[in-house]
């Protein structure tokens, strides 16, 4: 009987009526015997950490019902060390012995951590490049001059600060992404050189060959 409940879980507990764990079989697959051979002859309530016991004995209080089973995930706070279990826990008869047939949840349990970790990293990145995203629009608007940031890949306008757009003439929306070549031809292209030779005749930092 034993080999056969064990084959389909990692952990079974037989519990009398009072609550006390009567039998402990286990996959050897999962561990040895020997691991929970002291929650033999203990209280259920024992093995679980005091927030799993309290859930275990409120739906206890509730069912299930015989032929019928419930399914709990409780968490194992005994002998130093610490495991989750998903329980499917069932009564026998009348006299109300409980079967719980357990599958080890630690695997899961690991990769949700992993998965937390993973979003808190992703979290404190973006939170990050927010910061550094803000500085960088606070810099560029607040410099007195105009801006224009172009690539030198496709020679369009990748940004620019209000000063910028005014002295061109159009608005930032209008401008991001526009070829600069474009906006630059004709009076605009005059008045764009004209204004940088001001720029550079002013500030010596802002000087163009």
């Amino acid at each position: 009987m034993a080999d056969i409940v064990t084959s389909a879980c990692d952990i079974a507990l037989v519990v009398s009526p009072g609550r006390v764990v009567e039998s402990v079989m286990v996959n050897p697959q999962f561990g040895s015997a020997e691991r929970f051979a002291a929650w033999q002859g203990a209280r259920l309530s024992q093995l679980f950490s005091p927030e799993s016991a309290q859930k275990l004995e409120n739906r206890l209080a509730d069912g299930p019902e015989p032929g019928r089973s419930l399914q709990l995930e409780l968490t194992h706070a005994a002998d130093a060390f610490t495991l989750p279990v998903r329980y499917t826990i069932t009564r026998s008869g009348e006299d109300g012995t409980l079967l719980l047939i357990g599958r080890d949840m630690q695997p899961l349990a690991e990769v949700q951590q992993q998965l937390v970790k993973a979003q808190l990293a992703l979290e404190r990145d973006y939170e990050a490049q927010r910061e550094i995203e803000t500085r960088y629009r606070v810099l560029l608007e607040a410099h007195p001059a105009p801006l224009l940031i172009v690539s030198m890949s496709t020679g369009r306008i990748a940004d620019l600060n209000l000063a910028a757009a005014a002295m061109i003439g159009a608005t930032r929306a209008e401008l991001i992404d526009a070829p600069v070549g474009q906006e630059l031809d004709g009076r605009r292209r005059g008045e764009f050189l004209e204004n940088l030779a001001k720029i550079a005749g002013s500030d010596p930092l802002g000087a163009v060959e």
